[in-house]
C-alpha cells in the first residue's frame, strides 16, 4: 500500500509511541535508535532500521510488518575482517562503534526515538551532509580493503546526492589493492546490483564518469578473455558517450 508522506510522518510517530511503550512495559533498559538512511534521507526515507541493544547472543536482526511499514531491528555491533573475504565477524559493540563501522559519514547517524535527537557519534556525519561530502568514518583505504563493494557505494550515494567525493577517498579507491579487492571479493551479482542502481540513479553520466576517473571500468564491466569480436581500446570512452547521449535523449524534453 503506497504511503503519502504526510501520512507516513504520522505512522512513524504512531510507531516509535509504540515501540517506546513496549520498551517501558517490559522494562527492557534499551535505547531504541533509527539508523542510517532514515536519518539521512529525512524527510523521505524509504527504510527503517532500528539499532538497539538486546540482551540475546542468537537475534542479530529481525523484519517484521507493523502497521504500513516494513521495519528492520538490528544489533549494535562492531565488525572484524578477514582479507580473504568481505564477510565481517560481528559482535555486540557500542553506538560509537557500530557509527565508526558504516561505510560513510552520511550514513552513520541516529535518531534517538526517547530524546528526539540526532545523534552523531562520528562528529562529522551531520557536517558531511550539509557541506556535501562523501567521506568514510575510517581511513578510506582500510573501509575499501575491508569491504571493497564500498567503493560503488559511494559513487552511487555521490552521484545521487550530487555531492563531492573526498580526495583520499578517490586516492583510495583507485589504487591497485583496492582494485583488486573488487576484482577478488565482490560477487559479478553484487556488482551488478550496484551498477544498476548507478544508471538508474538521478546522474548515470556522472557514475559512468567516476567509474572510469577511479580506473574501475574493466572491473565493474569485465568481458571474457575470448570475446568476439576483440575489444577495442576505445570502448571505454564509447560507453561514456552512449550514456551521455542515452542521458541527454532522456531529457531532451
Amino acid at each position: 500500500m503506497a504511503v503519502l508522506a504526510e501520512d507516513k510522518i504520522l505512522w512513524e510517530k504512531i510507531l516509535f509511541d509504540r515501540l517506546l511503550e513496549v520498551e517501558q512495559f517490559y522494562n527492557l533498559g534499551s535505547t531504541i535508535r533509527v539508523a542510517g538512511g532514515w536519518v539521512r534521507d529525512k524527510p523521505d526515507p524509504q527504510d527503517v532500521y532500528f539499532a538497539v541493544i538486546l540482551k540475546s547472543k542468537h537475534l542479530e536482526t529481525s523484519k517484521m510488518h507493523l502497521y504500513v511499514m516494513e521495519i528492520d531491528f538490528v544489533n549494535l555491533r562492531s565488525e572484524n575482517y578477514c582479507q580473504t573475504s568481505r564477510i565481517p565477524t560481528m559482535v555486540f559493540g557500542t553506538a560509537e562503534e557500530d557509527a565508526f563501522r558504516r561505510d560513510l559519514m552520511i550514513n552513520s547517524l541516529f535518531y534517538n526515538i526517547s530524546t528526539n535527537e540526532v545523534e552523531d557519534f562520528t562528529r562529522s556525519g551531520i557536517a558531511d551532509l550539509n557541506s556535501g561530502k562523501i567521506v568514510t568514518p575510517l581511513p578510506p583505504k582500510q573501509t575499501l580493503l575491508d569491504d571493497p563493494l564500498c567503493v560503488l557505494h559511494t559513487v552511487r550515494f555521490s552521484t545521487r546526492f550530487g555531492f563531492t567525493l573526498d580526495e583520499t577517498l578517490k586516492q583510495a579507491a583507485a589504487c591497485d589493492e583496492v582494485r583488486a579487492a573488487i576484482r577478488d571479493k565482490i560477487s559479478w551479482e553484487c556488482i551488478r546490483s550496484e551498477v544498476d542502481l548507478m544508471v538508474s540513479g538521478n546522474d548515470p553520466v556522472q557514475a559512468v564518469n567516476y567509474v572510469c576517473y577511479l580506473k574501475l571500468f574493466w572491473i565493474v564491466f569485465s568481458l571474457p578473455s575470448n570475446v568476439e569480436p576483440p575489444v577495442s581500446e576505445m570502448c571505454e570512452r564509447v560507453y561514456t558517450m552512449y550514456i551521455n547521449g542515452a542521458s541527454k535523449l532522456i531529457h531532451f524534453n
